[in-house]
């Protein structure tokens, strides 16, 4: 009858077997969801970093837009100076050809500085 029930102690000796591979087996599968959940966390952690690094071109391209709009408008505002100062200048000191229009009298070797004039009303 013995021999029906599987044989004592080469049953035991199985099941011991078979316990422990369950066991490592169990010690496996703890170790391989460890490194999975391990795994999940750096993906998380990089797609992060990547959404963040994409904020920041993001920001920067608005950032340099904004800049270049200002760079636009100090290019007008500076070439609306240039033109008046030109006019200032025109109007203060008129050209040759102009002057001789208006009447006036253009010395040949006036050089503009109109250092050679008398201030004083005297004549």
């Amino acid at each position: 009858m013995l021999a029906l029930r599987g044989g004592g102690a080469s049953s035991r000796n199985r099941k011991s077997k078979l316990k422990t591979e369950n066991e490592g087996l169990q010690r496996q599968l703890q170790y391989h969801i460890m490194m999975h959940q391990s795994c999940e966390q750096t993906l998380t952690d990089a797609i992060e970093q990547r959404n963040e690094a994409w904020n920041r071109v993001d920001h920067a391209n608005r950032h340099i837009s904004e800049l270049g709009n200002y760079v636009r408008n100090l290019e007008e505002y500076v070439a609306e100076l240039d033109g008046e100062n030109r006019r200032l200048r025109n109007q203060t000191h008129p050209p040759a050809a102009a002057a001789e229009g208006l009447g006036q009298v253009v010395p040949a070797n006036d050089d503009g500085d109109h250092d050679d004039v008398d201030t004083d009303d005297g004549v």
